[in-house]
């Protein structure tokens, strides 16, 4: 990797990704400006996540605001979540809310587009098509645990981003690069077409938010609860006045039939 590379890059089992952290720079380095964020990973032997999470959460509320996309990143070897990894997932699930789904992009890593392991991929499809296991059946596999795991029914956009084809001497591979730039283009494709944005917030937040959703609940309530009051008393006067009203067409029938039998007399 560069010297200036914007995030730190270590090789050793556990994330030297401690704290949340961003940057603006051009899209691969000559493109237009955007700002990208960068998470801790999770499920580290440091048993950190939930101080990771938290300090992630207040980051990206506090400092970043708002997105145009997520992009999770998923190590193309594995095709089974870690425990880790669905603990984090629900809890963003549990503060973002729903919408969040929306705006996710899975990318891979450690999905090597060097000629000979994409012709052992072909040569296995191509004649084992149980044991084929390209980008179509990786896609398949995920988008099922992530209908399974955390009920969503959508079908995921997948970029296989192999950073390591940006290394030597995978740089000097044309086949790695081409993957390279057309997986890259394919996300930036994504982002850039989204017109909504996603808003950031923190645990504090969507408390307040139920906070204030009861009270507008509890004002609509006591609305409608007056509402109904006044309605009852316009029904029973409305009862007390249709008793008068027919009490008094009694009355007026009695009264026309007496002046009926005067009528009748006075004609005789």
């Amino acid at each position: 990797m560069s010297d200036d590379c914007l995030f730190e890059v270590c090789t050793s089992v556990n994330s030297c990704t401690k704290q949340t952290t961003f940057g603006t720079g051009m899209w691969l380095g000559s493109g237009q400006n955007f700002t990208v964020v960068d998470s801790p990973g999770f499920g580290d032997s440091d048993q950190e996540d939930d101080l990771l999470i938290q300090e992630m959460m207040s980051v990206l509320k506090n400092s970043v605001g708002y997105t145009h996309s997520i992009l999770l990143l998923l190590n193309g070897q594995q095709t089974r979540f870690t425990e880790s990894l669905q603990s984090m997932l629900k809890q963003m699930s549990s503060i973002f809310g729903e919408q969040w789904w929306d705006f996710l992009t899975v990318g891979v890593s450690f999905w090597s587009y060097d000629p000979t392991e994409i012709e052992k991929r072909n040569i296995t499809c191509t004649y084992y098509p149980q044991s084929c296991k390209d980008e179509a059946w990786f896609q398949r596999e995920m988008n099922s645990q992530f209908q399974e795991k955390f009920h969503v029914t959508k079908n995921f956009s997948y970029v296989f981003t192999d950073a390591w084809s940006q290394t030597f001497p995978h740089k000097l591979d044309q086949v790695e690069q081409d993957h390279w730039q057309e997986e890259t283009q394919a996300f930036w494709d994504i982002i850039t077409s989204e017109e909504n944005e996603f808003e950031f917030k923190t645990i504090d937040d969507i408390l307040q938010e139920n906070r204030d959703m009861k009270q507008q609940i509890k004002w609509l309530n006591d609305v409608i609860t007056n509402n109904i009051s006044d309605l009852a008393a316009a029904v029973t006067q409305n009862d007390v006045a249709i008793v008068q009203n027919s009490n008094a067409v009694e009355r007026n029938g009695g009264d026309i039939n007496s002046l009926n039998s005067q009528i009748t007399d006075v004609q005789m």
